[in-house]
């Protein structure tokens, strides 16, 4: 009787089975429900680690790219800080001739030319 149950538990007189049969019976669901569980979870675990790797990927993707960022900032901050060293080491004299003032050295290179107080004053003199 129980030669004819492939997988498929439907209907069946559980009461009609000798005592064997029936626990034959219960370790065929048994087993089947322990199957099925296992694939379940291995499907929901690798979901949650598909989602988990996805998120991390993006993570490192958004660290990659402010370290570039960082890196990029901290080479125009060095570049500018030699600016203002070279420049500060010019006497008044060259300063003069090239038409900056010591104290508008900070502005002149950290603002690359875009102050308009400085060009104010420019077009005044002109």
């Amino acid at each position: 009787m129980l030669d004819r149950i492939n997988g498929d538990f439907g209907p069946l007189d559980f009461q009609a089975l000798s005592r064997e049969q029936q626990v034959l019976y219960r370790e065929r669901i048994v087993r089947q429900a322990n199957t099925e569980r296992a694939a379940f979870i291995s499907a929901l675990v690798g979901r949650m680690f598909k989602s988990l790797a996805k998120r991390f990927a993006a993570s490192i993707a958004g660290t990659a790219a402010k370290l570039t960022r960082w890196r990029a900032d901290y080479a125009v901050m060095r570049t500018n800080r030699a600016a203002v060293t070279r420049l500060m080491a010019l006497d008044d004299g060259m300063l003069r001739d090239i038409g900056v003032r010591r104290s508008e050295i900070e502005s002149i290179v950290h603002l690359r030319g875009r102050d308009e107080t400085r060009r104010q004053r420019e077009r005044r003199a002109a």
